[in-house]
């Protein structure tokens, strides 16, 4: 039971992320100018990003207490990101691949940071490329989840 709980919770907060995702519609409003983001979608979309990144974390920490160094590495490398100019999904897969980790090649970290790179991915797609305000707008993004790696991690 301890081993399904985790993997149960995953798969729920995953399939929460998804309908936000798919459920949500376009990026626009009826009102909005074209190429501007619903800004009321975006918050909607960085509270699930932030909420899925923590509690993968609080599971992933419940499962090997060890992952508290390397996750707050991870969150590190997002401040990085969010430090510098290039906020595209091929930069963050580039800073988390050049983190060089033993145990970030592990198949759970693998697939952990390749849900991660997808779910950002995906928002980026829909809110930030082509977009008039696609820096700020992925710096929203990027903060949720960052913020979502430090709130799941311990005190």
């Amino acid at each position: 039971m301890k081993k399904f709980l985790p993997s149960v919770l995953g798969v729920g907060f995953l399939l929460v992320l998804l309908s936000g995702i798919f459920g949500s519609g376009c990026a626009t409003t009826g009102g909005s100018t074209p190429g501007t983001v619903d800004t009321n979608k975006l918050y909607k979309g960085a509270v699930l990003l932030k909420t899925t990144v923590s509690s993968s974390v609080i599971v992933a920490i419940e499962k090997d207490t060890n992952a508290v160094r390397y996750i707050q590495i991870v969150g590190g490398a997002l401040d990085a990101i969010i430090g510098g100019s290039d906020y595209t999904p091929q930069k963050l897969e580039k800073v988390l691949a050049d983190l060089k980790i033993k145990e970030l090649q592990k198949p759970e970290a693998r697939i952990a940071i390749n849900t991660v790179l997808g779910l950002y991915e995906v928002y980026y797609a829909d809110y930030v490329r082509g977009r008039i305000e696609g820096n700020q707008t992925a710096m929203v993004l990027l903060t949720a989840l960052r913020d979502g790696i430090r709130q799941g991690l311990p005190p």
